[in-house]
């Protein structure tokens, strides 16, 4: 039985795969559902991990995390859910969407955790803001924490701040980004070449 499985193989889904990988999991007990052909193809060549179109897959996973768009998310859940097993636990990373919402698309007493990630997860950097819905146990979070830890900092908060959470550690590191890709060009605009203005504007 596939322990882990992803619903949605994007950017952050692929970072978070690579941080299971580096923490207490195998390609052996991840799965993803991809219905992109080419994104199937870069996670099963890169990680080693099962890749299906197939959403009925999650019936074998006891995690599943759902890396989808928030404008996506509502249809995905009301595919997922006859499949899903009576004790999986959700763990949704898509900003504006309540526990509670969740919690009503998906089969009574299933477990939802939130979870506000952001970019630097990419070089295992990242803040991961965890929040638990109404039938998330102790032990649940804890197993959050686990796959969280190995890309960057886990914090807990209530759910009613999480909105404030996106504004600052979601969003945040972007205008950061955007600050260095400005210096960069300034850089060059004073004539230095494109590598030294990179090397200088990241450090």
């Amino acid at each position: 039985m596939n322990q882990l499985t992803f619903v949605g193989g994007g950017r952050m889904g692929e970072a978070l795969i690579a941080g299971a990988l580096r923490g207490s999991f195998v390609p052996a007990d991840i799965s993803v559902v991809e219905p992109d052909a080419a994104r199937a193809q870069i996670l099963t060549q890169v990680y080693g991990v099962e890749v299906s179109a197939d959403p009925a897959s999650i019936a074998r996973a006891s995690i599943v995390v759902l890396a989808v768009k928030p404008q996506v998310l509502m249809q995905v859940c009301e595919q997922l859910a006859p499949h899903l097993a009576p004790n999986t636990l959700i763990i949704s990373i898509a900003a504006g969407v309540r526990t509670s919402a969740l919690e009503a698309a998906l089969p009574s007493g299933i477990a939802v955790v939130r979870v506000m990630p952001n970019t630097p997860a990419f070089v295992n950097e990242g803040m991961s803001v965890l929040s638990a819905g109404s039938q998330a146990s102790e032990a649940d979070m804890a197993r959050v924490r686990q796959l969280f830890e190995p890309v960057g900092k886990v914090l807990v908060v209530d759910e009613a701040d999480q909105d404030a959470v996106t504004a600052i550690s979601g969003s945040g590191p972007a205008y950061f980004f955007y600050l260095v890709e400005a210096m960069e060009v300034a850089a060059v605009g004073l004539g230095l070449s494109p590598e030294v203005a990179h090397v200088l504007a990241v450090q």
